[in-house]
Order: C-alpha cells, then structure tokens, then sequence
C-alpha cells in the first residue's frame, strides 16, 4: 500500500506521483507508535503533515478537572498536523495512538517547494480540512442529542453511513466511545444492554449490529 493510496481525493496516479517526488526529495518518513503513545502535543511539530496508514488515532484533551475527552479520532487516510490541535489556553489537548500505529508524515516545506500553493498539495490540504470540519460537525450533531439513547444512536448511524450494511465496527473500545459520546461508561453500557433487550441491536465486541428502528426519536431513556 502506498503512503497516499487511502487519501480521497487524489487518483491512483496522483498518490503515485506524489509519493515518488516526495520520496525522490527525502519528503516522507514513517513511524510505528503503540497503544497510548503521543504522537503529538500543543506546540509540538512531529515532522509534517501525519498520514495515518494503519491503526487508529485519538485527539483527545484533558480538562482542569481532569477529566479525559475524545474529540475527534482518525482512522486509515485520514490527515493531521500540528494546527489540529485547537490553540486553547485551558485544558490539555494531543494525538494519541488509540491502539498500534503506523504513520507516514509527509515534509510540508518540501511539497511546497515542489508544488506550491496549487495542484497536489492544495488536493491534499483541502481533503484534510474537509475531513476534519465533517468530523467536527458529526460529533456535535451526536452531542446535542438529548439523551443517550440518541446520542448512540446518531454515532451509530453515522457509522453505518459508509457501510449501510447495518453491520459495522466501532472505530475504538467501549470505554472510548463513553469519552467520545461524554458519557458514564456504566451509564452507556446499562443502555446498550436495554437497547439490545429490545431487540434495536446486536453487539459482540466492537461489532454492532443495527436490528430494527433505531428508537432515535425516543428521548425517555439515558
């Protein structure tokens, strides 16, 4: 698989055009982190733009109270640099590998000499703040729900998008959905257990299963 091959976007062959210049240039460098380890921090530059090849990543933040938040994650071909952490003076933001990962961080002073403000670089540029705005509008249509049934079901259905199976992984654990969904994990899972009494789900795992009506419109429960 080649660095850019999962970037929408960009054709078969402008991922190989860009990769073999790059490569050419001494613009690409890959790296292997594990479970929990930061890739990034406020203030830090980890090398250029991080293009997520496998394994998952969690942007998550840390309140004055301590408490753990994911705001957005990243999953195979999705993008991120160092102005993907919000410039906040409260709290604690960073990348973190959500489980084993291997990135590829493409040189940005390099892909600007060699292409400039237009072409492939304004390609990829753009993918990745379309990406990273469509996230950010997802996860605060989920949060606005009102109870926690909906709020699973809205990330639920969001998921689903892509596959329209009604079959689908959840992208981290259940403990990370909590912080993703700012839920009690206890609260999340007594909920899940009456959703799939009712016979809405099916879950083993990380695996879901949409069953029936997703019972997004009823607001009694959670």
């Amino acid at each position: 698989m080649g660095v850019f091959d999962g970037v929408k976007g960009l054709s078969p062959k402008q991922a190989q055009t860009l990769e073999r210049n790059l490569e050419k240039a001494g613009g690409i460098s890959v790296r292997e982190y594990g479970r929990r380890e930061v890739v990034l921090r406020r203030g830090e530059d980890p090398g250029g733009i991080g293009i997520l090849q496998n394994g998952l990543l969690l942007l998550e933040s840390v309140n004055l109270d301590g408490q753990r938040r994911i705001m957005d994650y990243y999953g195979p071909g999705d993008l991120f640099w160092k102005r993907s952490l919000p410039d906040l003076e409260k709290g604690v933001y960073y990348v973190i590998a959500g489980m084993k990962s291997r990135i590829a961080f493409v040189d940005d002073q390099k892909m600007s000499a060699a292409y400039g403000a237009h072409g492939l670089r304004a390609v990829l540029l753009d993918h990745m703040l379309k990406s990273a705005q469509e996230r950010a509008l997802m996860h605060i249509d989920i949060l606005g729900q009102r109870s926690l049934r909906q709020k699973l079901n809205a990330f639920f259905t969001s998921l689903n998008r892509e596959q329209k199976t009604g079959v689908f992984l959840l992208p981290f654990s259940m403990t990370d959905c909590a912080d993703y969904l700012g839920a009690d994990r206890s609260a999340m899972m007594r909920e899940l257990g009456r959703m799939k009494t009712e016979g809405l789900v099916k879950v083993q795992g990380r695996r879901i299963e949409l069953c029936g009506k997703t019972g997004q419109e009823d607001g009694n429960h959670g």
